[in-house]
């Protein structure tokens, strides 16, 4: 699956880093079309030297929300979507925290708004959150909450985050 995405032969934008990659090129005021999402996507996306690093919250792959491919493990964790979340997120929540308390990135985006008290505990805030982009700035770090890119947006949603990220910088 990786090379249908990351190879150099590749002519396929991944929906999810699509989103994603619109959003930095915007940030770093670059154009936004077919060929530098791509290019961006073979040779930038989460590498080792780049400007960004991709983490998830809970890693593994599934389809959809509503989606659980993994009770067949038979391990209490694995038994439904809930008891993963349980089970993992707070872990998954302290190593971001001190990868963010170690690195003192510029920008954070959290992506997915059924994920929200898990972003706002991983910021330091308790305040309420409305439904669209939400940036607070914490210290040197301009955090973001916006759309998972695979929802139904608008085409210039990621690029317009990116510009308001820009005027925060």
């Amino acid at each position: 699956a990786w090379e249908m995405f990351f190879s150099p032969e590749t002519k396929k934008i991944q929906t999810t880093w699509g989103g994603i990659i619109r959003l930095i090129l915007s940030i770093e005021n670059k154009p936004i079309d077919k060929e530098n999402i791509l290019d961006f996507q073979k040779n930038s996306l989460g590498r080792e030297k780049g400007n960004n690093f991709l983490l998830e919250l809970l890693p593994l792959p599934h389809r959809s929300i509503s989606n659980w491919d993994y009770s067949s493990y038979n391990l209490p964790q694995f038994s439904s979507r809930k008891n993963y979340v349980k089970h993992y997120t707070p872990e998954r929540i302290k190593q971001i925290k001190k990868l963010i308390a170690e690195n003192n990135p510029e920008v954070v985006v959290f992506y997915s708004k059924i994920y929200v008290k898990h972003w706002k505990e991983i910021i330091g805030v308790e305040e309420n959150i409305e439904l669209k982009p939400y940036y607070i700035k914490n210290g040197k770090t301009i955090f973001v909450i916006c759309n998972h890119p695979a929802f139904r947006n608008k085409k210039d949603y990621y690029p317009e985050i990116g510009k308001k990220i820009r005027k925060l910088l």
